[in-house]
């Protein structure tokens, strides 16, 4: 549950930083700035979006080590075990979306 719990964090971290790319870019596209706000910006774009990409990266492969795990201790098959990955992030991420509220 733990790595769940990990695992949605992951996520929202990771949603997190695509609204914060997309806000920049906005920004790059419309303002109206010096050659060396445009560098700065595009730094930070960059910046975020290999954040992103590292952010995902580990998520994918905290997904994969618990769909092992419960392969293996609950006996499962590959589509069961994503399943119940799945379900647990959707409601650990409801829970966290109503403590928010």
């Amino acid at each position: 549950n733990a790595s769940a719990v990990k695992l949605v964090g992951l996520e929202r971290a990771i949603q997190v930083h695509k609204i914060r790319i997309a806000k920049l870019q906005e920004i790059l596209a419309n303002a109206n700035l010096t050659d060396e706000q445009k560098a700065k910006l595009e730094a930070k774009i960059a910046k975020a979006e290999n954040v992103t990409a590292k952010l995902s990266e580990l998520s994918e492969k905290r997904k994969e080590q618990i769909k092992i795990k419960l392969m293996t201790v609950r006996n499962l098959s590959e589509e069961e075990a994503e399943a119940i990955i799945e379900a647990k992030a959707a409601k650990i991420g409801e829970r966290v979306q109503a403590r928010k509220a």
